[in-house]
């Protein structure tokens, strides 16, 4: 492998040392909570995200390098034993992608330490951009993260199923609630938003016709969304309006990942609740998703959270007092 290749494929690492205080702590301990402005947030979490984008591009440069390496050495030890030639100069030539493969594979190794879930810069920093101007400028937005992703600790239960044609089934279900929101709006009112990730991996082997044993990996991702809306004092939900706006709903054709109540049936969960004399109203779903030997990269999108916030506003009638933000 060239000088070039090897330089080209190391690259220079984004360093920890160069990033802000916060976003250094939320990338070393994959969480993050506290009370900001919205526009603090945004430059916080779109920093932390330039620094996760750049990183996985490095990591998947060093995998794609350790791979190439490892072939190159499987091809050269293959060509030292079929030809005749002095061993030391095979040795001598094998040990240099072996070197490198090694290299590279160390480096992808202590890359993937820093990795963290994509789904907070794809699904949260969207997210907050689209909803900037209904948010209150000064008010304090409280948001709660954990981007580590799946970890043994977020574990709910490991079993073995009824193995059927199989030799062995593993399941592993997985419970990880990474966002929490609560987020004043310019009117008075407040956004509430909970985000929850549901795992299940099912580990299949069987026995080939060569007597090897294969393992096949299944899994399932649901991802579970409470968005809440508390008015001001100027409105309150009309139970009239939920029922229109969720016939609307029910009616539209399901989008990509939308949990289905029958086929072509959409699931219209919505609740009021009162809570220290406040009305809440909290409306939830959930998204499927589905990936063979690796964890699908899909998730809800923030046009979908979007939507599910102003589906409820849309259910508000005035009730002729003043704003208390007025």
């Amino acid at each position: 492998m060239s000088k070039k290749a090897i330089n080209k494929a190391s690259g220079k690492s984004p360093r920890l040392e160069d990033l802000s205080e916060p976003v250094r702590g939320l990338v070393e301990n994959k969480r993050i909570w506290g009370r900001r402005r919205v526009k603090e947030w945004l430059q916080l979490l779109t920093e932390a995200s330039s620094f996760d984008v750049a990183l996985e591009q490095i990591r998947n440069r060093a995998g794609k390098f350790r791979n190439l390496s490892a072939a190159a050495t499987v091809v050269l030890a293959i060509v030292a034993v079929l030809v005749e030639e002095p061993l030391l100069l095979w040795l001598i030539l094998v040990l240099g992608p072996l070197g490198a493969a090694v290299y590279f594979g160390l480096r992808k190794w202590n890359l993937d330490k820093q990795d963290v879930s994509d789904d907070f810069r794809k699904v949260i920093v969207p997210l907050l951009k689209l909803l900037q101007e209904d948010f209150h400028p000064n008010g304090q937005l409280h948001l709660r993260l954990d981007i580590g992703g799946l970890t043994k600790e977020k574990i709910l239960a490991e079993r073995n199923m009824p193995p059927g044609k199989f030799s062995k089934v593993v399941l592993t279900t997985y419970a990880d609630p990474w966002c929490r929101m609560k987020a004043p709006l310019a009117n008075g009112g407040q956004l509430l938003l909970n985000v929850e990730n549901i795992w299940s991996r099912e580990r299949r082997r069987w026995r080939n016709t060569n007597g090897k044993f294969k393992w096949k990996t299944k899994w399932r991702k649901v991802v579970r969304v409470t968005a809440g809306l508390i008015p001001d004092s100027r409105f309150v939900f009309d139970k009239t309006l939920a029922e229109a706006v969720a016939k609307r709903y029910r009616a539209a054709a399901p989008q990509a990942g939308e949990d289905e109540a029958g086929k072509g049936t959409r699931k219209f969960r919505f609740r009021m609740v009162r809570v220290r004399g406040r009305e809440i109203g909290k409306l939830s779903r959930r998204f499927k998703f589905k990936g063979v030997n690796e964890q699908p990269q899909d998730t809800v999108t923030p046009e979908q959270l979007a939507g599910m916030f102003f589906q409820m506003a849309g259910m508000l009638r005035p009730t002729g007092k003043r704003s208390h933000a007025s």
